[in-house]
């Protein structure tokens, strides 16, 4: 099953992403990474066709739970053009939560609280669905809100979202949980394949459409794995992370350890890194 699914996703993606690249880059969609350097954003939304694609492949194979499918992609696709809309039209001038929710507090919209707001509603349609009580849904909901946003400040260096997907990834199997849902995450899998060289070597950048879509997703497989104890373990770390991350610079973090600055680095192609 795994290759079946992987394959799709990563072709769709691979011959999507030159042509993206080169509309952004066309139409101004540039971002200036931590180099200085002007490259494109918002080249995560290639993972929303790309993760249909690999999901199309699920469609037909056996033991796949085709609600759960077309839920799981539900929140890819929401988060996917919430995330472009933040990309192309977003400041920079207002980060990070409480900036956006003072704005929206006091009746200034901006385009990241714009995307939480999506978010909360693709969260909370999508926990109604899978949680048995009111608490589990709570629960629920707020997983996937802080994991999307999880991933959202992992985007700061070249891969760093794309490693923190495939470690949350791999620790979920390390949980008393059930593995029988990893099949949701392969067409995301896929599309990280072909995309990460892009990633790595700082010629684009998948901006919030792709790390939101990612997290959303990492949101509701953990939510469909663990149960509802383990996930009050889970909500209350992410929220602790949450919260050090607001306030102090994850890079910062990451050059105090050999080896977290390791990890960080490692296939990245000696593009250097520069303190915040």
């Amino acid at each position: 099953m795994t290759i079946m699914v992987l394959l799709p996703a990563a072709a769709a993606a691979y011959l999507l992403l030159p042509s993206l690249k080169s509309m952004l880059e066309a139409s101004g969609a540039l971002r200036t990474n931590f180099l200085g350097k002007s490259i494109p954003t918002g080249l995560g939304i290639a993972f929303v066709p790309a993760a249909m694609a690999g999901g199309l492949t699920l469609m037909f194979l056996e033991g796949t739970d085709r609600e759960l499918l077309l839920l799981f992609t539900f929140g890819v696709t929401v988060m996917g053009f919430a995330g472009i809309i933040d990309d192309l039209l977003g400041g920079r001038s207002v980060k990070g939560i409480q900036g956006h929710i003072g704005c929206l507090a006091a009746g200034e919209l901006t385009t990241g609280a714009l995307k939480a707001i999506f978010g909360t509603g693709a969260a909370a349609v999508i926990s109604a669905y899978i949680s048995s009580g009111k608490l589990e849904w709570i629960v629920n909901l707020i997983i996937i809100a802080l994991f999307t946003n999880l991933l959202n400040l992992m985007d700061l260096r070249p891969g760093r979202a794309v490693k923190s997907f495939f470690f949350l990834w791999g620790v979920s199997y390390f949980l008393k949980s059930t593995t029988g849902y990893a099949y949701l995450m392969l067409p995301l899998a896929g599309c990280l394949i072909a995309y990460l060289p892009l990633d790595v070597k700082g010629k684009g950048m998948m901006g919030d459409s792709g790390s939101n879509a990612l997290g959303i997703a990492m949101g509701i497989y953990y939510c469909l794995c663990v149960g509802l104890n383990q996930k009050i373990v889970i909500m209350a770390a992410l929220a602790l992370l949450q919260l050090v991350f607001e306030k102090y610079s994850f890079t910062g973090m990451v050059n105090k350890s050999r080896i977290l600055r390791f990890l960080d680095g490692f296939g990245t192609g000696g593009i250097k890194k520069i303190d915040d």
